[in-house]
């Protein structure tokens, strides 16, 4: 009875998940009119990285940025913020559909050697097409930028902005910001 109770429970959530995530239209694009002549910064990519240091360099009210981004914000599809779906949001217009080179000692069993590369393209970059994960960069590797040269780069000088990325909150438009959520 229990792997009854799991199959259908399984089928509930695929079908609640396949109805949840179908195309519910497309996002007018931006309007131009307010584009400005000239911008202190132009970020080519609104990935991850692109989009935080947009808004670190916007936490100045002075500067101004342009955030460039091939793709489509994909807010309105709710398929990119289930991770159940990353295999799903491969191969969609919110990725690039890149390959690999063929390969000489892997892909042995993939046609030609070579295998997907899914590569986000929109708001998010390959957050949208890899299950929302997020991991740290490997402390050996900034230890090891600093050691050759690249000051501030350590792994204690970049693990407050870890944190502060891994403590981020949204906050509901009727929840006093100070409360404690």
């Amino acid at each position: 009875m229990e792997n009854v109770t799991k199959a259908i429970l399984v089928c509930i959530l695929g079908i609640a998940t396949m109805l949840f995530t179908r195309d519910r239209g497309r996002v007018p694009p931006l309007s131009t009119r307010n584009l400005n002549l000239s911008y202190d910064y132009i970020i080519v990519g609104g990935g991850t990285a692109g989009s935080v240091l947009a808004n670190r360099l916007t936490e100045d009210p002075e500067v101004t940025v342009l955030l460039l981004e091939a793709g489509d914000e994909e807010t309105n599809k709710p398929m990119y913020d289930i991770p159940w779906n990353a295999p799903r949001s491969q191969m969609t217009e919110a990725d690039w559909i890149y390959r690999t080179v063929p390969q000489k000692t892997s892909c042995l069993a993939m046609k030609d050697r070579t295998m997907i590369w899914p590569r986000g393209k929109g708001l998010g970059g390959s957050t949208l097409v890899n299950g929302l994960v997020y991991i740290r960069g490997s402390r050996y590797d900034f230890e090891e930028w600093f050691a050759n040269g690249c000051d501030g780069w350590n792994y204690e000088d970049v693990l407050p902005y870890f944190i502060k990325l891994e403590d981020y909150r949204i906050f509901d438009k009727h929840v006093d910001p100070g409360d404690d959520v």
